[in-house]
């Protein structure tokens, strides 16, 4: 096995696949290497400006709210994640 781990257990067929159950953490996971979209828009950077390091940000997934920016201590206190899961996000 390499790579990101999954749900996928195997394919049955052409149509059909096993997978195991999840509980889906509601979050849009953003790296960022450069200074792109609404980051160069947010902060006034030149898009295509390098970073020093890149950015982790997370957003809730709620359309009704427009996804909305979230940090690790929001998303721990209102139960959307685990710090254990965040740290395996973080390091994948």
């Amino acid at each position: 096995k390499e790579g990101v781990p999954t749900h996928f257990v195997r394919r049955e067929d052409d149509r059909n696949q096993t997978v195991l159950a999840l509980k889906i953490v509601p979050l849009e996971v953003i790296v960022r290497n450069i200074a792109a979209g609404s980051m160069a828009k947010r902060f006034g950077i030149e898009e295509g400006t390098p970073l020093k390091h890149p950015i982790l940000e997370f957003c809730y997934k709620n359309d009704e709210l427009c996804d909305p920016f979230a940090n690790e201590s929001q998303i721990t206190a209102l139960g959307w994640a685990t710090q254990e899961q965040l740290d395996v996000i973080s390091t994948i």
